[in-house]
């Protein structure tokens, strides 16, 4: 990202899961697949905007309120919660 840039994320975050889950090396993908899902490698938890702090961004956290969530046509898979991440100049 540029200096100056600005990334929106929204990832399927497990609210009950204070560390995000990497597999360990050496982990079958089968093994991941059943854990995380077909398209995901890791399960987040909730240090995820830490995670980006620790790479640079200056992070923000939206949360949206279940009746905003509705306004915006979130769906429950979708989280309730948005990061911006921006990288400083």
């Amino acid at each position: 990202m540029k200096p100056g840039g600005e990334g929106i994320f929204s990832v399927p975050l497990d609210d009950a899961r204070a560390e995000t889950w990497n597999p360990p090396p050496g982990t079958p993908q089968d093994e991941i697949t059943r854990i995380c899902g077909r398209t995901h490698v890791r399960l987040y938890g909730n240090d995820f905007g830490d995670l980006l702090a620790r790479h640079g961004f200056a992070v923000e956290l939206i949360s949206f309120t279940p009746e905003e969530a509705a306004r915006h046509r979130l769906t429950a898979h979708m989280g309730d919660k948005v990061f911006v991440a921006r990288k400083p100049l």
